[in-house]
Formats: C-alpha cells, structure tokens, sequence
C-alpha cells in the first residue's frame, strides 16, 4: 500500500500551528495557511503548476503506486497551501492496497484517514488491489468492502490474483466493486495462477459503465473449457478487451463472444505460451463483431505454419491492424512474400494504419539487425501496392526497441533505414513513424566503434 495519509499543513510564518491534527497527520486546511502568493512558481496557471507536479512526483511512467512516489508529493504537500490544494489529489489519485500483515499497516492508515476525512474520497481514480494466493482476512476484506463503497470516482480498477476461496469473497469484492462503482472504465484482472477464472470472471462482472477489460494469464486445466452460456452471449458492456500472456484458445473464443458490442481487441499470448495460433483461427471468433471493430493488434505468435496474411479486408470499418514482425516470417525464414493474395487481405477498405512489432518470441535473441533491407524492401513494396491500389492506408508505425548495450554495427544504424523510408513516401500521402531510440546515431557509432573487453 503505497499511498501516504494526508500531510500536514506547515504553520504560518512565525505563528505557531493551531491546526487540528489527527494522529495520522490528516488536517483540514484554514484560511490562514501560509501561501507564496509573490513567489514567482505561483504567478504560473495553476494547470502548469500540477503538469510540473506531476511530471517531478509521478514521471513521465505515470506509476504512481511505485515507491518514492508519495514522499516526493508529501514534501511538495508541506511548502504551502497553494501546492498543497494541487497536491493531495495527486496523492489519492491511486491507492494501492496489498494482503494486510499483522502490526500497524499503511491500509489501516489510509482506512482511518479516509474515514475521518470523507471530503479525500473523491481524489481517488485508480484503486489496485493484491489478494495474492490466499483468501482476504476479515479484517482486510471489511477495509476493501469500505473502499470500494467510499470511493465512487474511481474510473480504473485493478485486482491482482484474486483466489477461488470456498467463500468466493475475493469474486463478491469483484461484483460489488463493478456494481458500486459508477464510473469505472477499466478493469485489470490479474491472476498469477494459471487457473480457469473465466466462469468467476462472468458471473462477477456487472458494470454498465465499463468500456475496457484487461485479462492477463488464465487458462483451462479443468478439461471443462465451455463456460459461457448462451444467455451470457452479447451481454457485457465492454468494447475494448485485451488478453495477454497465458490463454487457451477456447477461453479466447468465449472472452470475444462476451461483450454486445466490440470495437477494440488486442492480443498478446505471452513469451511462455505453451498453444499454437495462426490467423485462420482468430478470423470466424472476429468475424462476430466484423462491422464493429475499429482496431485489431496481435502480438508474435511462436511458430505459426500459416504462410498468409490476417485478413483485414474481410473488417470493412477496421482502422487500425498491429501485427509482429514474427507474423511476416519465422526466425531464419525469408519474409513472407508481399503476393497479390496477401496484400489484398492486409490493405482493408478502412485500414489507415498498420503497427509492425519487431519485439521477439520466446527464446529469441532481439538483433539490432532485425530490421535490414528485407524489413525496408518489404514496407516499401507495401507502400507501392497500397498507392497503386489507392488503398486507405495513411501511416505506418514500427516499434522497435533494443538494448543499448546489444548495439552492433550488423545492418547499419536501423532508425537510419526508417528515416529513410519516411522520407520517400512522404510526397506519397503516406508517413512512417517509430518509438524513439535509446541510442541516438553519435551514441550508437561510438558504441559499436568501441573495443570490446573481455
């Protein structure tokens, strides 16, 4: 539980604190808090000074549960009362609530400063909570059933491991949680066993506000995998669903069978996946939702024997298609040939942009060579087909990230490649775009013209 009770305000100048403080440090501020109203940091918009807040406290990774996080906004909290008031939303934006331990804990804390202090309720957006492979005491249980009551603002919420206890309280949270919380969007699931929870997961969920739901690693040793019923179909209200890392291929199926109405789906079987999956088999699940999905992403997929493309242009609103370079031919192999066949499934009649992932399969060593002048040859040749054919394709977008320290000269300089390539299809209504470096060109040159030590 890294999120800090509220801090105290410091005292005026040179007149002693009169503020009433719980034994938590909690206060409520007056009108007499100190403020640096000719302090030059306060002549900025106050919009500017959370962005700054923000950026310092959180950083750029937005992860605010991590530590270190609440005692740089506990420090910023105690300069003034201006900061303060941008602060202390900053520091209940999320509160994060592991198992609790015997002994005073910082769940209990935040419990009891949050109960004396209601007006703090409503900073709270992003809720997580770790059941971790054991049922939740009564004690825990009563603070979470308290959380997920008091705290009606949260949009985002995440469970990790929930357990299938006899009691299945960890699964009534879950309901209550999705049934109590009036604005939550997103839902992250996250168990780290590998167990069937879909049937849990159904019968759990009950939000009409919810717009996406993130599942990582469940699958079927039951040898019971159908668990949807038909009344179950086309109920749910999510639209955006992502899997990733453990899943069999029947709870795929059930999962894309859930929602009315599916508009995102994004798909990522995990380094250590033990199934095998090829586009043919993702295409007749898809199809179910054919006039509604806008985006489609796929992560590798080890293996595939398939020796075609996926078939967007079967999707006539699909704007979006993120595929693996692993998708376009296995380690070793040649890169799939760009055939007529297979340019006429990729190029879809609403396909603007199209995501290549070079990030690696399980077991595969990621080459800073991985994108040479087959990779360029082949987005080129994309290019000319989706021009010729006067294709909806806009933008091409390559993600493609490798350790610095891996850097070699195998290939060249690969962001020279893409700059390259962006240039010369600009003139063609086309643009290229790729996640940013972490070795810039003179930092890349000096790396690889550096002896190495043995």
């Amino acid at each position: 539980m890294d999120t800090m009770p509220m801090p105290p305000s410091p005292p005026g100048r040179g007149t002693p604190s009169t503020k009433k403080q719980s034994s938590l440090g909690s206060i409520t501020p007056e009108p007499d808090d100190f403020t640096l109203n000719n302090g030059p940091i306060c002549r900025l918009p106050e919009e500017l000074l959370e962005m700054i807040i923000v950026f310092v406290v959180v950083g750029p990774c937005s992860q605010r549960w991590l530590p270190g996080y609440c005692s740089a906004a506990t420090i910023i909290a105690l300069v003034c009362k201006q900061l303060r008031r941008i602060v202390v939303p900053i520091l209940y934006h999320t509160i994060s609530v592991d198992q609790i331990e015997s002994g005073e804990d910082r769940a209990r804390k935040v419990h009891r400063t949050l109960q004396e202090n209601p007006s703090l309720r409503e900073h709270c957006k992003e809720l997580r909570i770790g059941i971790y492979h054991k049922p939740p005491t009564k004690e825990h249980l009563a603070i979470l059933t308290d959380f997920v009551s008091w705290l009606t603002s949260v949009t985002v919420l995440a469970i990790e491991d929930p357990v299938c206890d006899e009691e299945r309280d960890s699964w009534k949270l879950i309901q209550n949680a999705t049934v109590q919380l009036p604005e939550l969007d997103t839902f992250f699931l996250i168990p780290t066993w590998n167990e069937s929870y879909l049937d849990h997961i159904i019968q759990s969920i009950d939000s009409s506000s919810l717009r996406r739901l993130i599942v990582n690693q469940i699958d079927d040793d039951t040898g019971n995998s159908t668990v949807l019923t038909p009344e179950n179909k086309r109920t749910a209200s999510f639209s955006d669903l992502t899997l990733q890392n453990y899943f069999g291929p029947d709870l795929i199926a059930q999962l894309i069978q859930w929602p009315k109405t599916l508009l995102h789906f994004h798909f990522h079987p995990g380094i250590n996946t033990e199934h095998y999956f090829d586009f043919p088999m993702f295409e007749p699940w898809l199809l179910q939702h054919k006039h509604t999905l806008l985006s489609i992403a796929f992560g590798p997929f080890p293996d595939m024997e398939e020796d075609r493309m996926f078939n967007a242009s079967a999707f006539p609103n699909l704007e979006y298609l993120g595929l693996s370079r692993w998708h376009v031919g296995q380690v070793g192999e040649k890169l799939l040939p760009l055939s007529a066949e297979n340019v006429d499934r990729l190029l879809g009649p609403s396909l603007t942009t199209l995501m290549w992932d070079f990030r690696s399969l399980k077991g595969v060593e990621e080459s800073w060579g991985d994108f040479g002048k087959e990779e360029e040859n082949w987005v080129r040749r994309l290019v000319e087909d989706a021009v010729s054919r006067k294709a909806a394709l806009k933008h091409i977008h390559i993600i493609f990230v490798r350790e610095p320290s891996t850097a070699t000269a195998s290939n060249g300089y690969p962001y020279d490649r893409m700059d390259k390539i962006g240039k010369d299809i600009e003139p063609l209504g086309l643009t290229l775009t790729y996640v940013p470096p972490d070795l810039t060109k003179k930092e890349w040159l000096k790396q690889v013209n550096t002896p190495k030590q043995d």
